[in-house]
């Protein structure tokens, strides 16, 4: 277990260290220190905030929300990959005619004006949604077999 945990966290710092460069190289060092500074305050307010009110935090609506963000960022990455694909040659362009679309939102949301670029985003939302779906689906047919069970031995009057 400690060499699991070893490799997750070398892993995880090996992958920040890389995003970090690869950001200084895109952006320069102020954007990127601007950044560590705002996420480093963000945290830390919220660690601040947890502990001060932590028995009074909504935290099923906090799930919900850090779930949602997972999703956006899931399929930001979805797109933004197919379009990098796109880029270096190893998928084809299709795109579509008279559709525009700004700058800003293939940043965002990785949703680029080809068929390729707009699609992978969308599979993501209905994959996740699939997946949702099964699960509640389930947990219902489990929850009314246990109670069909208990109906069935339960003592006769």
């Amino acid at each position: 277990m400690v060499g699991v945990g070893f490799l997750t966290i070398y892993r995880e710092g090996f992958e920040i260290s890389l995003f970090l460069q690869t950001l200084i190289l895109e952006g320069g060092w102020a954007p990127v220190l601007l950044g560590i500074a705002c996420g480093g305050g963000l945290v830390a307010s919220v660690g601040f905030l947890i502990f001060k009110w932590g028995s009074k935090l909504p935290y099923r609506k906090l799930l919900v929300m850090t779930g949602g963000l997972v999703v956006l960022l899931l399929m930001t990455f979805m797109g933004s990959t197919v379009r990098l694909f796109q880029t270096v040659g190893w998928t084809p362009i299709h795109p579509i005619e008279h559709l525009e679309i700004p700058t800003w939102v293939g940043l965002w949301f990785g949703i680029y004006p080809s068929w390729e670029g707009f699609l992978a985003p969308l599979m993501v939302i209905v994959y996740i949604g699939g997946a949702w779906l099964f699960v509640k689906i389930t947990s219902i047919r489990e929850r009314a077999k246990k109670n069909n069970a208990a109906f069935s031995n339960a003592p006769s009057a």
